[in-house]
């Protein structure tokens, strides 16, 4: 079970976490200690290889399908370790094939049942996270659907069962919106996202276990697809009260935070800061792994400030520590260093990333660092890194709200290139960011018609008109807009997802955002 989603969080089409875990028996048991429930509160507390552990304890005491699953909730949390895998799917394969010989022989048999579905279920979104067939992915969701609606209408006020069908409903009535190829979704039973959602709630609001879950789960719809930024933070920070040691709960609520949503930075840092200092000394692969990428999360922040000195004054304790564990810390700051600096445009901004090629120890990194110095070299012949230095003042000021004097620099700029289209996109910006959308629409509409304007600003212009059509409540061309970042600029994932969600919620103003003229 995994709380947090990593991202691209926008390919979850077969209601993407394999979760639920106890029986509908246990579901029910008496008040007290019980080791299948505090097995589950390690994982819920975010004690992964805890709760391993623990269930292992409980399958070789007494090898039933609960406990079972709940070892496949907990290793299924940790698959982001590739070795893990194998033994995982033999393990999953094995479980399935147990619980449908037991349907088998008693089709009202509701342990098997409900076990079946989550068995199938979690298969569906281990082949889909890991390309193991989109086929199998596809009939195991379907099986998915099926088990859990027969074992429904025999428990049918097991408010846990609902998250499964609600997960499923959701996710595979938005799938056309992020799926281009959509020929394996033919073999699925339809969703319904309205009512996906509102069984997703129900369990988050009446679940006896499964609640946590479910409310995780709601965080991530809210944040992601419904627009509904406070809402997500509310059930996260809930979550986070009860489960305080759990990172992937705070790394989704600092996320959203950050987002779009809310772009509340002073809230996200806290979060990650707090990540931090609860991990300093912390030497297992996984605590270690949520205190850096919380110290990336954090220099990530003052990115997006445009402090880009203080976000690269972040990263160069770890690199001069030369950070071994985990082993993706230190080429993954080396490489985030050298995108900085390269912001600046430091001359020698490509060095970090070429201190990863020179090291056969970080060869799993040589393809990204590749691509890194390529991006870099790109920018500066073509003068954008150049004109994105130049910008840094007049971004900063944006980022901070100080629109009169963040017009000014920008102003400084435009003088000496008029028609550089970057410069023209962050003015437009800058009128979007303070609500005057008139005049920002047509100069949007020139950049994204603009051929000779970089790929970037031409697929952002596009998706500032789609939200510019929402905002002024003209849904129809705001959908026909984010179509168009779809289809032309299918190179350009940022803007691509960010107009995927466009299609399915309207875009609103950040909780954040002041009015024109404040």
């Amino acid at each position: 079970m995994r709380f947090h989603v990593t991202r691209p969080r926008l390919c979850r089409l077969l209601v993407v976490i394999g979760l639920l875990g106890a029986s509908p028996a246990y579901a029910q048991s008496a008040a007290g200690t019980d080791p299948l429930r505090d097995s589950y509160r390690l994982l819920y507390n975010g004690d992964k290889k805890g709760a391993v552990l623990a269930f292992d304890s409980l399958v070789k005491a007494k090898p039933e399908l609960p406990a079972r699953f709940g070892w496949l909730m907990a290793e299924r949390s940790r698959l982001s370790d590739g070795s893990l895998r194998p033994a995982f799917e033999k393990t999953l394969d094995a479980f399935i094939n147990d619980a449908d010989k037991r349907v088998g022989k008693n089709g009202k048999d509701t342990e098997a049942l409900f076990y079946l579905a989550q068995g199938h279920f979690m298969r569906a979104e281990f082949r889909f996270t890991y390309n193991k067939g989109m086929w199998g992915a596809a009939r195991d969701g379907a099986n998915a659907k099926d088990y859990i609606e027969r074992y429904i209408k025999l428990r049918p006020d097991d408010a846990d069962a609902y998250l499964v069908l609600g997960m499923y409903n959701y996710y595979v009535d938005i799938a056309p919106s992020f799926v281009k190829f959509l020929s394996f979704l033919l073999f699925l039973p339809g969703g319904d996202r309205v009512n996906g959602l509102k069984q997703v709630e129900r369990a988050a609001a009446q679940g006896a276990l499964f609640a946590p879950v479910a409310k995780s789960m709601l965080v991530e719809i809210y944040s992601d697809f419904e627009g509904r930024g406070m809402d997500a933070i509310a059930q996260a920070e809930q979550l986070q009260r009860q489960f305080p040691n759990n990172d992937d709960i705070a790394f989704k609520l600092a996320a959203i935070y950050s987002g779009n949503l809310v772009e509340d930075r002073a809230h996200a840092a806290q979060v990650y800061q707090g990540i931090i200092e609860r991990r300093k000394n912390d030497k297992t692969p996984e605590g270690a792994g949520s205190h850096y990428n919380a110290v990336l999360g954090l220099a990530t922040l003052k990115r997006e400030e445009w402090k880009i000195d203080e976000a690269i004054a972040m990263l160069t304790p770890t690199i001069d520590a030369k950070v071994t564990t985990p082993d993706w810390v230190l080429p993954r700051f080396l490489m985030v260093r050298s995108n900085f600096r390269s912001v600046l445009n430091d001359p020698a901004a490509e060095e970090d990333a070429k201190r990863v090629l020179a090291d056969p120890q970080m060869g799993a990194q040589h393809g990204n660092a590749t691509n890194v110095v390529k991006q870099i070299e790109q920018r500066r012949t073509t003068g954008e890194a150049a004109t994105i230095a130049a910008l840094i003042p007049g971004n900063r000021l944006t980022a901070e709200g100080k629109w009169d004097e963040a017009q000014k620099a920008y102003e400084l700029v435009r003088a000496k290139d008029p028609q550089n289209a970057i410069v023209r996109y962050r003015l437009a910006y800058l009128d979007f960011t303070r609500g005057r959308i008139d005049a920002a629409m047509p100069v949007f509409v020139a950049l994204a018609g603009n051929k000779t304007a970089l790929a970037a600003v031409r697929a952002q212009s596009q998706l500032h008109i789609a939200r510019i059509h929402d905002l002024a409540g003209r849904r129809v061309e705001a959908k026909k807009a984010y179509q168009r970042v779809i289809d032309d600029f299918e190179a350009q994932p940022a803007s691509v997802s960010a107009a995927k969600v466009g299609l399915i919620t309207a875009y609103h103003r950040p909780a954040t955002a002041r009015p024109a003229g404040d």
